[in-house]
């Protein structure tokens, strides 16, 4: 397997992100969970402050949900579901929580914003000063500026209103 990043959940378990899905090292031995997966290719892994894991997929962003049953359940009994309502771009490459708890996509179409419970509603690209929509990378300084690693070099967004001091970032540091 190909694997594209490693993630310590909440729990201490250890998750890679593969080609063939996300594996999770159980009783030292990696079981791959793929069932209800839109797109395999996983390309990064984030744990949210609620402790769900969100993968960054070919085709969107998905997120691993405990389940009793129901369409896309595995053998293991844990589902894959779209977490991508409203984002339009099919390759997201990275995935930061801010301390308010929104999500931020790095994708093959600029910066998406997914607020805590409502849609991936907005979109930074090249018209807000992004030097390329295709980027790679997020990053949160400690003065909550939003970075971003793009196809042609690094561009940053203060972000308005800006964060108070001391509210941190969750996850995408790697």
């Amino acid at each position: 397997k190909y694997v594209n990043f490693l993630l310590e959940d909440n729990l201490g378990a250890l998750w890679a992100a593969t080609d063939e899905g996300v594996s999770k090292l159980e009783d030292g031995i990696w079981r791959t969970y793929s069932e209800g997966l839109k797109n395999k290719y996983i390309n990064y892994l984030l744990v949210d402050s609620h402790g769900t894991i969100l993968a960054a997929t070919n085709e969107g962003v998905s997120m691993f949900v405990p389940s009793s049953g129901g369409a896309g359940v595995g053998l293991d009994g844990k589902i894959w579901r779209q977490y991508s309502d409203g984002l339009d771009s099919n390759v997201v490459r990275c995935l930061i929580e801010d301390s308010p708890g929104n999500i931020w996509a790095a994708t093959d179409d600029g910066v998406w914003k997914k607020q805590e419970g409502g849609a991936w509603t907005t979109q930074y690209t090249t018209r807000d000063g992004l030097g390329s929509n295709d980027v790679n990378y997020l990053f949160f300084d400690s003065r909550f500026t939003l970075w971003a690693a793009t196809h042609r070099g690094v561009s940053r967004f203060p972000l308005n209103p800006p964060y108070q001091r001391g509210q941190g970032v969750v996850g995408g540091q790697g």
